[in-house]
């Protein structure tokens, strides 16, 4: 039973490689096409030392090897002249080598063309899949994903080269033994079947080892990244020498299976390389005492055979090779396929303007089951208004915006864009109408000018500047070396706080979006800088819609309307003074948090 499983697995792996190489099937085939005339070449060359040892030693041989060579020089009017053997010998060399340079470009070509395929289906297939997939999902698993399992497809295709030149070649050499002596090459091969047991259990120890790999490679990558994207956390937290002591458990252990894998692949090496020796003095012997060869024959029989055996033990080799690098394959196909990942689904209906209102109403939503974030939310967001949400930590406000954003669905409820469900307007066409500004902030490793691009890529410099300066950046900016082409830095180590949110900032504005949410977007500035931002924001909020969770007290009181959240609830909605005079929630809220901002 476990014999069938594992011939399963195995034929699984190598169906599902076949599925996503299948596209270069052109390249396949002519690889395989010219590995096979190479493999005859050979052959054919071989047989052609026959005929030249005869000439050179003075003796006559007589095998049908030799007397096909001879119809053959009959045939194309060619004497049988060691001269002439030796510049046909010479010409089916150079076509061999003609034949596998052109297999080298095109295996090559292939090579790289599949491994490219491979990384784009992946990653295009990670941009598509919803928000929520890469909560659940380690950067370091998402990192090896594309770069390692299409290096390990790059690995098959290696071995799997060498397999199939063996394999053909093994092929030839068998075809030359059965005509020289079908009874000796009988009798090898039953000699060599007493190494299948031993060969067998290595193949599965192999694999077992190669899956290990493969999980202490990915261990070790989420790790990596992990420790990296937190380092400020572990330099405040002084936790080096625990992070160190972590990094050497892990890295051992990959290494540890890096070993085992390599020791593994020794092992076979060292047990074919003595089988090899072994059962050639063993046919040298049969074949001096019970069949009769003439010298010729003899020689190119050993000749042969001493090619023919460590073909097998290429063959082998590269079997566990091809082996080792097959897990991946797996997780390339699970990674490239739309199961098991969060997809939201995309409407048909594109917009290109936001003309009323949004509505939430009667909006349920949970991260997690049986744990509710948004309970039964009815609210309506004017066009051309600016709306503030506030509440205390874990009230919902973030939550109502990444539903705005579509980085989720609601569970229920609807959520409805000028009198259409959210759900049936095309994503893509919904987010070209709005900006966003998060509390924190990522900016890209580049300049700032190109981050500040990244909202809108046709924009000019003019319109760079122009949104640059509506955000209060544009000073700071040019006080920089490079201004505008200043390198900041990954996630903007290069800047503040404060310099890194006003980026943000003019990033969503160059935008001209039609709707700007806002999540803190001025947490980070001194007065004085956020003082100048808000008035921005005032000025331009006579043109869109704005949408701002705050806590500032200057964001939520120049608001038209105020959102007070509470455990995923409304509690209260309206204007500043308004919700004061209710003395609710808001007032509450209010001298909790807002009053000391007052002044």
């Amino acid at each position: 039973m476990n014999k069938i499983k594992n011939i399963k697995k195995y034929f699984d792996y190598f169906k599902q490689f076949y599925l996503v190489s299948k596209k270069f099937k052109i390249y396949i085939f002519l690889i395989l096409l010219l590995l096979f005339l190479n493999s005859i070449f050979e052959t054919i060359g071989i047989g052609l030392l026959m005929p030249m040892i005869d000439l050179i030693s003075g003796i006559k041989s007589d095998n049908i090897v030799i007397r096909y060579i001879v119809k053959f020089f009959e045939f194309a009017n060619i004497p049988m002249k060691l001269r002439n053997i030796l510049m046909v010998f010479f010409l089916l060399i150079v076509l061999k080598n003609i034949f596998k340079l052109f297999e080298a470009y095109l295996y090559s070509n292939f090579r790289r063309k599949l491994m490219f395929d491979i990384s784009y289906k992946i990653f295009d297939n990670l941009m598509k899949v919803g928000y929520s997939y890469f909560h659940s999902t380690q950067k370091g698993n998402i990192l090896y994903t594309i770069t390692g399992t299409s290096g390990q497809m790059g690995h098959i295709i290696i071995s799997g080269n060498k397999f199939l030149m063996s394999l053909f070649l093994l092929l030839g050499y068998f075809i030359l033994l059965l005509i020289l002596s079908y009874k000796l090459t009988i009798f090898s091969i039953i000699l060599s079947l007493f190494l299948y047991p031993f060969i067998k259990k290595l193949l599965n120890l192999t694999h077992n080892i190669s899956k290990k790999l493969t999980e202490t490679q990915q261990i070790f990558n989420s790790f990596f990244v992990e420790i990296i994207d937190g380092i400020q956390i572990v330099k405040v937290f002084n936790r080096e020498k625990y992070v160190i002591e972590k990094f050497c458990k892990k890295w051992d252990d990959y290494l540890k299976s890096s070993r085992n894998s390599f020791v593994n692949s020794s092992l076979i090496n060292a047990i074919s390389s003595i089988a090899t020796v072994l059962i050639v003095i063993v046919i040298i012997a049969i074949a001096i005492k019970l069949f009769n060869f003439d010298f010729s024959g003899l020689v190119i029989y050993l000749f042969v055979l001493y090619k023919f055996i460590p073909t097998i033990h290429n063959l082998i080799s590269e079997l566990n090779e091809i082996l080792s690098a097959l897990p991946p394959v797996k997780i390339a196909i699970k990674a490239m396929s739309k199961e098991d990942k969060p997809y939201l689904i995309d409407g048909e209906i594109k917009i290109k303007e936001f003309n009323k209102n949004i509505i939430f109403q009667n909006v349920y939503f949970s991260y997690l089951k049986d744990v509710p974030v948004l309970k039964n939310i009815n609210i309506e967001f004017e066009k051309g208004k600016n709306t503030a949400i506030i509440g205390a930590t874990g009230s919902g406000k973030s939550t109502i915006v990444s539903l705005l954003l579509r980085f989720y669905d609601v569970n229920k409820g609807k959520i409805i864009i000028d009198d259409v469900d959210l759900k049936e307007i095309k994503i893509g066409s919904w987010l070209n109408l709005i900006s966003y500004v998060p509390q924190d902030v990522f900016l890209f490793n580049v300049s700032i000018k190109e981050n500040i691009l990244f909202g809108r890529l046709d924009a000019s410099d003019d319109e760079v500047i122009e949104a640059a300066k509506l955000a209060n950046a544009h000073n700071f900016i040019m006080r920089l070396p490079n201004k505008y082409d200043t390198i900041i830095g990954e996630r903007g180590v290069k800047l503040s706080g404060g310099q890194k949110q006003m980026i943000a900032l003019a990033r969503a504005l160059v935008k001209k979006p039609q709707i700007l949410i806002l999540d803190e977007a001025t947490s980070s500035l001194d007065n004085e800088s956020e003082k100048l931002i808000q008035d921005s924001i005032n000025k331009i909020s006579k043109h869109i819609t704005i949408i701002a969770i705050a806590h500032r007290l200057s964001t939520i009181i120049n608001s038209d309307k105020i959102i007070v959240l509470d455990k995923g609830e409304i509690k209260e909605i309206g204007r500043h003074f308004d919700l004061l005079k209710l003395n609710g929630y808001y007032s509450k809220y209010y001298n909790l948090h807002l009053r000391s901002m007052e002044n």
